[in-house]
């Protein structure tokens, strides 16, 4: 059956996707893109799909990655689709109204996001569009084939900006320091040296939070820092589930990369570019 599918798929020429997927999991692969952009690009690979959205600046990027084996059921026919997030986060809420894991998307996101038995389940269709359909809600929407396609962009920044040190700080610090700043300024400082991890309000005046965290130099052992815009931070920051390691990549004055794992299913990536100005030069 699943080879018939495949070939059926197949038969068309384009990407494909014929699965079946935990409405908590989808929830988790829009929820973060939905922050930056209303349009997701997606590569449909044989080991899962891997969805990438940039802002329309270019000053922030996230890319998720979910494995094959987070999905009920997976055939695929590799390639790359975009489609227009509004409606697939309308479907969700309204499949939440309709009953299906009742209040579940208004908290934050949990930590442990692996498939459960009793999970709601959505069949995920993507062939001349996108469809989805569960506890009675069906949605289908055309596919984007103009959307853009930021799937490189994060190699780019890795290989134009390389990292000076890496850090390993808990989500709930890392929390906590990012809304402390931002209860005062509009940007914050994040500093790296032998003493840990350090971030400071922009105005640098009266708020500074310092984090004990893990570090492994790249390089030279030289400080690390980059002023960044709370605008992107703090939507991404707040939503990461609590009691994970993050692991942030910092340099001079280049993007801040973060990267977060739920479980062994879902691994994101998160890079915002740094305000660079008189005050920061």
């Amino acid at each position: 059956m699943r080879r018939e599918r495949k070939i059926e798929l197949a038969w068309f020429g384009k990407p494909g996707l014929d699965a079946q997927i935990s409405a908590r999991l989808l929830e988790a692969l829009v929820r973060w893109a939905a922050i930056l952009s209303a349009e997701m690009s997606m590569d449909i690979t044989d080991d899962g799909v891997v969805s990438c959205v940039a802002h329309e600046s270019h000053i922030a990027i996230v890319e998720t990655k979910v494995a094959r084996s987070a999905f009920m059921s997976y055939d695929a026919v590799p390639g790359w689709v975009g489609f227009d997030l509004r409606s697939v986060r309308n479907f969700l809420a309204a499949f939440v109204s309709a009953g299906a894991t009742a209040g579940r998307f208004d908290s934050a996101l949990p930590r442990d996001i692996h498939p459960q038995a009793g999970d709601d389940i959505i069949a995920w269709q993507i062939k001349d569009e996108l469809s989805l359909h569960g506890s009675g809600t069906e949605l289908s929407i055309r596919l984007l084939h103009d959307a853009s396609h930021p799937k490189e962009l994060l190699t780019t920044v890795a290989k134009k900006w390389p990292h000076v040190v890496e850090a390993k700080v808990s989500s709930e610090s890392l929390k906590e320091a990012v809304k402390c700043c931002g209860s005062s300024c509009r940007a914050v400082v994040i500093e790296a040296d032998n003493n840990g991890l350090t971030i400071t309000s922009r105005q640098g005046q009266t708020l500074k939070y310092s984090l004990r965290a893990r570090t492994e130099w790249k390089g030279n052992r030289s400080p690390a820092r980059s002023a960044l815009d709370l605008a992107f931070m703090w939507p991404m920051v707040k939503e990461i589930p609590d009691s994970l390691e993050v692991t942030i990549g910092l340099g001079n004055d280049c993007p801040l990369v973060m990267e977060w794992h739920l479980g062994e299913y879902l691994k994101t990536h998160f890079a915002v570019c740094p305000l660079i100005d008189k005050k920061d030069k």
